[in-house]
């Protein structure tokens, strides 16, 4: 309750927010860790009862595709770390990842909402409606992409899942991080064409989703693995769609 009250509280711009509690001092380490998963959200004043943290983002200064870029980064890092995953527990360092992406993606909403808020802002970073959309969905799906990636990494550790799913596995992830990559280059250059002929990539990863699920025997775990790439496959044609469309 209290992480989502925070993350409410400052993705509506709140300067000042003050967090407080009989039994504050109880669950003080937890909140911290929460303040710190906010970018430039800092601890100014802290009592047994009461904590009180100021806003120091200045989003005239923020990039958003500069944020985007960053998020695209760490999905990179988590989709390398995704493969060490089929043979050593990775869901530490991919759960740390996720919470980076995690971070971006709140100052990413935090400053497109000051954009609409603030149409002068939005033109001071050369930015229009049509292009704050488009940012908005980008950062949505590699938000999205960061959850499936860190369920996959949790699943896949699991001793139900056999050699032969881990090899048909393998080799899936490394489909996967081509068609991402592709991608992600075809939104950088707005390659349309390049677009169009990624996208056609979906099917086939689909399909190959589907084998590991009925070579595991639907194994529930497998399955689960199954979906959680199915999750992430989804999320990257997504963002290819949105470069044609």
């Amino acid at each position: 309750m209290i992480r989502r009250e925070l993350i409410s509280a400052y993705l509506n711009d709140y300067s000042t927010i003050k967090v407080k509690g009989n039994n504050l001092k109880n669950i003080a380490a937890s909140v911290r860790q929460e303040i710190q998963n906010l970018m430039a959200l800092e601890i100014i004043e802290q009592s047994e009862d009461m904590i009180t943290t100021k806003d120091f983002l200045n989003v005239e200064d923020i990039s958003i595709s500069e944020l985007i870029r960053k998020m695209d980064i760490i999905v990179r890092s988590m989709l390398l770390s995704l493969k060490g995953s089929l043979n050593e527990n990775k869901f530490p360092t991919i759960s740390n990842m996720d919470m980076d992406i995690n971070r971006l993606f709140f100052a990413v909403l935090r400053t497109m909402k000051r954009c609409f808020a603030n149409p002068a802002i939005m033109h001071s970073m050369k930015l229009d409606y049509l292009k704050l959309f488009q940012f908005w969905n980008i950062a949505y799906y590699l938000e999205s992409m960061g959850d499936h990636i860190k369920w996959f990494s949790k699943n896949m550790n699991a001793k139900e899942i056999n050699g032969k799913v881990k090899k048909n596995t393998a080799s899936l992830i490394d489909d996967l991080e081509k068609y991402y990559l592709t991608t992600v280059k075809t939104f950088y250059n707005g390659d349309i064409e390049a677009a169009y002929k990624a996208s056609l990539t979906k099917r086939g990863l689909m399909r190959k989703c589907d084998e590991i699920r009925s070579i595991s025997g639907n194994n529930p775990t497998a399955v689960c693995v199954s979906e959680n790439i199915k999750g992430i496959i989804e999320d990257v044609h997504s963002i290819v769609r949105r470069v044609y469309s």
